[in-house]
């Protein structure tokens, strides 16, 4: 089957975004709100959903684990495991690169990030509890990895049984909407902040100086947002494949959090040395 329906789908998403931010942060602020709101909510519902069923007992009596399912824990499964968790993380460091135009930074700034943290645990821990008590996890080894024509399962096996026992299988045919919305969420903030590092960074002469070229009208930092489109374009475009991505994005986020890390080290070796 081709990529390019999922690519082009890609394309236009990342195009939207682009032009949404361009023209002013109130439009991307709106797009951000509708989306994280959508999907927590949707989140919520699924949690309050899932408590009020039966659990999933009765399906574990037959479950086998499949010949491909991990049963133990190894180092390929904990790296797998955390690459999933790093995406959590991923969101949080873009929050300060909006400093700047907040109206009362020295509240608002912890606020987003102490505030956000918990709902954030919050939704993570229940809706992971409401999956294991109507899916329990024996039952979950037992989904197969590919169909019968060889295709790989869908990963949201396990949410789709949850939405299906919840409420009924065609609600759960919907779930895949709640995806692209998520996706939408996630995406949106890596065009409406990441824009302003660069800026930032122009600013100190660290990146060409067009990235910090500020739309006379509409107040946004517009070369550096079609910048950054442009090198997500040119990511999907050439991977094409999601977990492609996903690998690509999370190799070079580690590479560069390790190079800060490493950069905190020296600066902190370097004042114990001169003082």
């Amino acid at each position: 089957q081709s990529a390019w329906p999922k690519t082009g789908l890609a394309v236009v998403m990342i195009l939207f975004l682009a032009v949404a931010n361009h023209f002013g942060v109130w439009f991307g602020a709106l797009v951000q709100n509708l989306s994280t709101f959508a999907k927590v909510g949707s989140l919520l519902l699924i949690a309050i959903g899932g408590v009020l069923v039966a659990g999933g007992d009765a399906a574990v009596a037959s479950a086998a684990p499949v010949e491909a399912a991990k049963t133990s824990i190894e180092m390929g499964g904990l790296v797998a495991a955390f690459t999933g968790i790093f995406w959590a993380y991923e969101g949080w460091y873009q929050l300060p690169f909006n400093a700047a135009e907040l109206k009362k930074p020295e509240r608002d700034l912890p606020l987003g990030l102490i505030g956000g943290m918990l709902i954030l645990i919050a939704v993570y821990v229940a809706i992971n509890a409401v999956y294991l008590h109507v899916v329990p996890f024996a039952e979950m080894r037992s989904i197969p990895l590919k169909d019968a024509s060889g295709a790989d399962i869908n990963n949201l096996e396990a949410a789709s049984r949850t939405v299906a026992r919840a409420f009924s299988p065609q609600v759960a045919s919907y779930l895949t909407a709640l995806v692209a919305v998520s996706v939408m969420g996630a995406a949106n903030p890596n065009l409406l902040s990441s824009p302003r590092a660069f800026y930032a960074m122009g600013q100190d002469g660290l990146v060409p100086a067009a990235l910090q070229r500020i739309h006379p009208r509409w107040g946004t930092p517009t070369v550096a947002i079609w910048t950054q489109a442009l090198c997500a374009l040119v990511i999907v475009v050439t991977l094409r494949g999601f977990h492609d991505v996903t690998a690509y994005v999370v190799f070079a986020g580690f590479l560069f959090y390790a190079l800060t890390v490493l950069g905190v080290v020296y600066e902190w070796c370097h004042y114990l040395i001169h003082t």
